[in-house]
C-alpha cells in the first residue's frame, strides 16, 4: 500500500509581539509637604509681632489712647493676622497656573490704585507722602499691592522669554520698563523706601534671569540718580538724610527718633527689661510701627533681638533654597523675588533703627503694626510655601 504523505504545514514563525512604547507622560507636579523650617520661622516672627504690638501700644505706660481701649491696636492686628493666615493658606494651595493667569489683571488693578493715590482728595497724605487709599471706609496702601504685582509680572515676562534678560533689547529694556513704571508711581507718592525695595528686588530678579553685569550697573546708576533727585527735591527726605549723617545736630527735631531708638536698644542688655517694662516706650516715636524693633530689643534684650534676626535669616535661606529647587524658570524667579522682597524690607528696617540707613518709613515684616503690610507679607509667604511643595525636575528645554 502506498502511504499518502501529507504535506506538513509550515509552522508559522513566532513573531515577537511588538509592545507599543508609551509616550513619556508629562511631568506632573509631585506635591510634597511644605517647607517646615520656613513655616516655623514665619510663625515665630508672627507671634513675636503680636506680642510686641500689644506691649508697645498698651503695656508699660505706652498706651496710645485710641478709643480708650488698651486692646485697640492689638485687636486690629490680631484680626489682620487672622485674615493673613487665611490668605496664606489660600496662596499655599492655589494652583500656580491660576496664579500666573491672574498676574496681568492683578497688575492692572494695582496700577490703577497707584494712580488714584497720587491725586489729592483720593489718597491721604501722611508725613508728606500720599500712601493711603480709602474706599468705602476701608484704608490700605496701594504701594504694598504695587511691589507684589511688579514681582509677579516681572517673573511672568522673564519666564516667557527664552533668553531671559541676556539680550539688552528688547528683553532687558522691557523688564526695566516694568520695574520703572511701578517704581515711578510709588516714588511719586513720594514713598522712597518702597521704591528702593521694588528696584532692589527687580535688580536681583534680572541678575537671576541672566542679565549682564554691565546692564545691571547701568540700571544701578539710573536708580541712584533717581534716589538723589528725590532726596534733593523733597525737604522732608533731605532732613532725614541730614539726621542720618548726624542725629545730634537736631536732637529734639529730626534726630530725635533715631537717638531715642538707639537708647532703647542699648538699654536692653542681654536679657532685656521684660515685656511691658520698657522705659523708652514713652519717648520713641512710631514705637508700634517703624521703630518697633527698638522696643523689642529693650524688652527682650540681645537674646530676643538676636532670635528675631536669626528667624529672618532662616526665612531668607529657606526661601532661596526653595527658589533653587523650584521646577521651571517662572517658579524660580517668583520664589526668589518674593523672598528678596520680604528679606530686603526687614534688612532696611533694621538698618534704619540702628542708624545704618536714613529713616524711610519701612515697616518690619510680620512684626510691625499694619494691616496691609501684614496681609501682603503673609500672602507672599504662602506663594513661596506653595512653590516649596513642587518637587518636579523638568527635562532640559522645559524652562517655562
Amino acid at each position: 500500500m502506498t502511504t499518502i504523505r501529507r504535506k506538513k504545514k509550515p509552522v508559522p514563525e513566532l513573531r515577537e509581539k511588538t509592545v507599543k512604547k508609551k509616550k513619556p507622560a508629562k511631568s506632573a507636579p509631585n506635591l510634597a509637604a511644605p517647607d517646615f523650617p520656613m513655616l516655623f520661622s514665619m510663625l515665630v516672627l508672627l507671634i513675636f509681632g503680636l506680642l510686641m504690638v500689644f506691649s508697645s501700644s498698651a503695656l508699660g505706660g505706652g498706651f496710645l489712647g485710641q478709643e480708650e481701649n488698651i486692646f485697640y491696636y492689638f485687636g486690629r492686628q490680631l484680626r489682620w493676622a487672622g485674615l493673613g493666615l487665611i490668605a496664606f493658606f489660600i496662596c499655599m494651595y492655589i494652583s500656580m497656573r491660576m496664579v500666573r493667569k491672574l498676574t496681568r489683571p492683578f497688575a492692572v488693578v494695582a496700577l490703577i490704585f497707584l494712580v488714584m493715590v497720587i491725586f489729592r482728595g483720593v489718597g491721604e497724605s501722611t508725613y508728606g507722602a500720599s500712601r493711603w487709599l480709602f474706599i468705602g471706609g476701608f484704608g490700605f496702601q496701594p504701594s504694598e499691592l504695587g511691589k507684589l504685582a511688579c514681582i509677579f509680572l516681572l517673573a511672568d515676562f522673564l519666564a516667557r522669554w527664552k533668553t531671559g534678560a541676556r539680550r539688552f533689547f528688547p528683553e532687558f529694556v522691557m523688564a526695566v520698563g516694568v520695574i520703572g513704571v511701578f517704581a515711578l508711581l510709588i516714588l511719586m507718592g513720594p514713598d522712597l523706601g518702597t521704591t528702593m525695595i521694588v528696584g532692589g528686588t527687580g535688580a536681583v530678579m534680572l541678575f537671576l534671569a541672566g542679565a549682564r553685569i554691565i546692564y545691571l550697573l547701568l540700571l544701578g546708576a539710573l536708580g541712584g540718580t533717581g534716589v538723589y533727585y528725590s532726596i534733593r527735591s523733597n525737604p522732608y527726605q533731605m532732613r532725614r538724610w541730614m539726621a542720618f549723617r548726624d542725629p545730634t545736630v537736631d536732637p529734639l527735631g529730626d534726630g530725635y527718633q533715631i537717638i531715642q531708638g538707639l537708647l532703647a536698644i542699648g538699654s536692653g542688655g542681654l536679657r532685656g527689661v521684660g515685656l511691658g517694662q520698657s522705659r523708652q516706650i514713652y519717648w520713641v516715636p512710631e514705637k508700634h510701627t517703624d521703630f518697633i524693633f527698638s522696643i523689642l530689643a529693650e524688652e527682650t534684650g540681645f537674646i530676643g533681638a538676636g532670635l528675631v534676626v536669626a528667624m529672618f535669616m532662616l526665612f531668607t535661606w529657606r526661601g532661596l533654597v526653595i527658589a533653587r529647587r523650584a521646577p521651571g524658570r517662572y517658579m524660580r524667579l517668583l520664589a526668589a523675588g518674593l523672598t528678596v522682597m520680604i528679606s530686603l524690607q526687614a534688612f532696611v528696617n533694621l538698618a534704619v533703627v540702628t542708624n545704618l540707613a536714613p529713616v524711610t518709613g519701612i515697616t518690619l515684616p510680620f512684626i510691625s503694626y499694619g494691616g496691609t503690610s501684614l496681609l501682603i507679607t503673609m500672602a507672599a509667604s504662602g506663594i513661596i510655601m506653595n512653590i516649596s511643595r513642587h518637587r518636579v525636575q523638568e527635562e532640559p528645554g522645559h524652562e517655562r
